[in-house]
C-alpha cells in the first residue's frame, strides 16, 4: 500500500485522538481523586497515589456511571478514558513480561508440575 499525505493525515488525527482520551482520562481521574482523598480513612490515603488504586478508581466511577448515569454518553466517553488512562499507568508502573517470567522460571512452579502432563 502506498504512504500518501491523506493516510498519514488520517492517522494522525486517529492517534491524537486517542492522546486526547488518554489527556481527558487523567484529567478526570486526578480530579476524581482529589475529591475522594480526604474521605478515605487516613491509612488509605497514601495508596491513593499508587497506580492500581487509579485503576480500582476509574473502575468505581465507571459502575458509578452504569447505575446513575447510564443514558449520559459524555460520562461513558469520560470513564471509559479514565480506565484507559490507569491502564497506561498501571502497565508502566509495572514490568508484567518480567514478573511473568520470574513466575515461569520460579523452581517452585516448575516442581509442582514436574510429575503432569500439563506442563511442558
Amino acid at each position: 500500500m502506498a504512504i500518501t499525505a491523506t493516510s498519514i493525515v488520517e492517522k494522525n488525527k486517529a492517534l491524537a485522538s486517542h492522546a486526547a482520551v488518554l489527556t481527558a482520562g487523567g484529567i478526570a481521574n486526578k480530579q476524581l481523586l482529589a475529591a475522594i482523598r480526604p474521605k478515605l480513612p487516613m491509612t488509605m490515603r497514601g495508596f491513593a497515589d499508587h497506580a492500581v488504586a487509579e485503576l480500582v478508581i476509574a473502575n468505581l466511577a465507571s459502575l458509578a456511571v452504569q447505575q446513575y448515569k447510564p443514558d449520559s454518553a459524555l460520562a461513558k466517553k469520560v470513564s471509559d478514558a479514565m480506565i484507559a488512562c490507569a491502564y497506561q499507568k498501571v502497565i508502566a508502573s509495572f514490568d508484567i513480561e518480567g514478573m511473568l517470567d520470574d513466575l515461569l522460571s520460579s523452581a517452585a512452579i516448575k516442581k509442582a508440575f514436574k510429575n503432569t502432563s500439563e506442563v511442558e
